[in-house]
């Protein structure tokens, strides 16, 4: 089994019909598209809710929280300039 803390939540989708997350893990880090009841580097997905995955080895459960990354050095203003229309002459 592989370590958990190497696991980055980079996405989830729940439908009507399913739930899935795209987990990032791996050296070089690799996506794996997983639904519950799947295995990931021998940790089961127990649960796939809004806004975490809770995954399971052995007697061990640990939650990959969905994290709104952002990038605090990242201008606060768009970094292209969007061009006006000209009157038609």
């Amino acid at each position: 089994m592989g370590p958990w803390s190497s696991f980055v939540l980079a996405g989830i989708i729940i439908s009507p019909v399913s739930r899935e997350a795209l987990i990032l893990h791996g050296k070089p880090p690799i996506v794996v598209h997983v639904q519950e009841g799947q295995d990931v580097d021998g940790w089961l997905v127990t649960s796939i809710l809004p806004d975490r995955v809770v995954l399971r080895g052995g007697t061990t459960e640990h939650e990959l929280k969905l994290l709104d990354k952002v990038d605090s050095t990242a201008p606060k203003t768009p970094n292209f300039i969007v061009p006006r229309a000209r009157p038609a002459p």
